[in-house]
């Protein structure tokens, strides 16, 4: 594994609470106990033990946790979970990766990455059979409840007013000094202010070059009528 990724990732995990103290005894541990991280299944043992310590310190019976990997390879691993993708206007997209982070995105990179993932994902779910959907991020903010209640049903779960309150609750990713790049944004709680941040974001040359690419997905999801 690159130096350069694993200190990314290092840093990643300092967003959500673990300190890198912890995360050096952890892997010093997983080093003595014969695992490697050269391969995606060792760096996915790795991470469950982060999330495992995790939990334990917050005192919680699991935590999440994001990467960006293959589906397939979480599937391997976990093929009763249930797999859910945020789909989410492009051209929205796009401005938020012009604007937050350090994405080094271009209109079509972007185009050509926010198209790719939905079929990708897509093909996933017909392969597998794995239970899960798209879940609309416009339809999530406008009416959280409902959207939720869906997803808990399709869960077999049963839905709590509080999931849409979770703003207010203890979240390490709130309190941590090197807390996410939209940690702020996710403390003051859902919001359709985010929705159409594009059309004062974005010019002109940008859309035109991320609808050369992308307009046949934007007209699929009724992001384009």
């Amino acid at each position: 594994m690159e130096i350069d990724n694993f200190r990314t990732f290092a840093s990643r995990a300092r967003r959500s609470g673990l300190e890198p103290q912890t995360l050096i005894d952890i892997l010093i541990q997983f080093d003595s106990e014969g695992n490697s991280l050269e391969l995606i299944s060792g760096r996915m043992d790795f991470i469950e033990a982060l999330l495992n310590r995790q939990a334990y310190e917050v005192n919680k019976p699991f935590v999440g946790g994001k990467m960006r990997v293959d589906p397939e390879i979480l599937f391997a691993r976990h093929p009763e979970a249930l797999y859910f993708m945020m789909l989410r206007d492009g051209r929205d997209v796009l401005d938020s990766r012009l604007r937050v982070g350090k994405f080094k995105t271009t209109p079509e990179s972007c185009a050509i990455e926010w198209s790719e993932d939905i079929v990708g994902f897509e093909n996933f779910l017909k392969k597998t059979g794995a239970k899960g959907c798209l879940v609309p991020y416009e339809k999530l903010v406008e009416n959280p409840e409902k959207v939720l209640f869906l997803i808990m049903e399709m869960a077999g779960l049963e839905f709590h007013p509080q999931m849409v309150d979770f703003a207010n609750a203890t979240q390490p990713l709130f309190n941590s000094s090197h807390g996410h790049l939209s940690s702020k944004q996710l403390s003051e709680g859902l919001s359709t202010t985010s929705i159409g941040r594009w059309k004062n974001g974005l010019s002109s040359q940008q859309l035109e070059e991320f609808m050369s690419v992308a307009a046949d997905q934007m007209i699929r999801f009724s992001y384009i009528l």
